[in-house]
């Protein structure tokens, strides 16, 4: 074999190494980016969610947005959608000008 046999031997498999990683990789890839884009729809639904139930007050939101088995963080508010309702509703009457600022979101 000549030197310049074994450079485009060489050569060939490194190119064939590169195309091989690359279509491994490319999958892996796509799943990232699908996975992205789901974690990044869902944050802006979350955020809008949030932002009409408690800055706008809007209690039809819930119905929109909110299951039955709605779980509630807040420990003053129990769980269900219906109490969630009603805590907006108390928010609506009490507090009219209250809002949220959302400072961080993670998902």
């Amino acid at each position: 074999m000549t030197c310049g046999n074994v450079l485009t031997v060489r050569s060939f498999v490194a190119v064939a190494s590169l195309v091989l990683a690359t279509a491994l990789l490319t999958p892996l890839q796509a799943l990232q980016v699908t996975e992205n884009s789901l974690a990044n729809r869902n944050r802006e639904i979350v955020v809008a969610m949030y932002l009409k139930l408690f800055n706008q007050k809007d209690i039809a939101t819930a119905d929109e947005y909110i299951g039955e088995k709605y779980v509630q963080h807040n420990p003053l508010v129990p769980d269900g959608k219906e109490a969630l309702k009603n805590y907006v509703r108390y928010l609506k009457t009490q507090t009219p000008d209250s809002s949220v600022e959302i400072k961080r979101v993670i998902a």
